[in-house]
Formats: structure tokens, sequence, C-alpha cells
């Protein structure tokens, strides 16, 4: 029992040890931030920094802060489903 408890502690100080090195955070967005849904086929950066994302309402460029919707309702496009980018070399 004194054994499994030095291996808890140990493991417990080395995950504490990583996440004092390693500052990240995960963020959710859905369409509540702007998505035109929540569900993303296919995603790709750009050499300007944005990054692409393919949905079934839409092409969407996100900045880092908001997403700009590209769709029927503002392009000439003939459907709104987006399943995948190529990305421009």
């Amino acid at each position: 029992m004194e054994r499994i408890l030095v291996m808890l502690l140990t493991l417990l100080l080395h995950v504490h040890v990583l996440r004092s090195q390693h500052h990240f955070s995960i963020k959710h967005y859905t369409s509540e931030n702007g998505l035109p849904q929540s569900s993303v086929k296919n995603i790709a950066p750009d050499s300007e920094g944005f990054i692409w994302l393919a949905t079934e309402d839409g092409l969407v460029r996100f900045d880092g802060q908001r997403f700009y919707v590209f769709n029927e309702g503002n392009l000439a496009i003939k459907s709104n489903r987006v399943a995948k980018i190529q990305p421009s070399l």
C-alpha cells in the first residue's frame, strides 16, 4: 500500500511540474461564438495567419477573434456545403 501511495504522489508531482512549465488553454467554439454550425469538416491555415474552416453552412475564416462566414447569403456560390479546403503553398 505504501508503495502505491509513493507512486501516486510521484505521478501527481510530475503532472504539477508539467502543467507549470507549459501554459496552454483550450477554447471550445460553437455556433454561439459565430460559427454557422458546430460541425467542422476541414481546417486549413493560410499564409496571412487566418484559419479557414469548411462547414455544411459555408466557408469560414477565423482571425483568432471573429468568424467571417462566406455562403450563399453573401457570395455567388451554388451551395453552402464545403467539404474540404485546399491550402495554397
